[in-house]
């Protein structure tokens, strides 16, 4: 989805980094163990960032609509 967006558009706004991050961080990722453990973590990782970042939902939404419909 990334090599696809850079495609379709070179102007990207600025987001407004969230004041907390969220409890997981890629090294927890990293040192599950592989297979359904990581798995499990990456997804956890991916929704705690997602949650971090909620502020700015609205905007990254707003952008993919723009970008897609180029």
């Amino acid at each position: 989805m990334h090599m696809l967006l850079a495609r379709r558009s070179k102007t990207w706004p600025a987001f407004a980094r969230p004041t907390q991050m969220g409890a997981l961080t890629v090294l927890d990722v990293s040192q599950a163990q592989p297979g359904e453990q990581r798995d499990s973590m990456l997804h956890r990782w991916a929704q705690s960032v997602w949650d971090a970042w909620s502020q700015e939902h609205a905007r990254v939404k707003a952008l993919l609509d723009r970008v897609m419909a180029d």
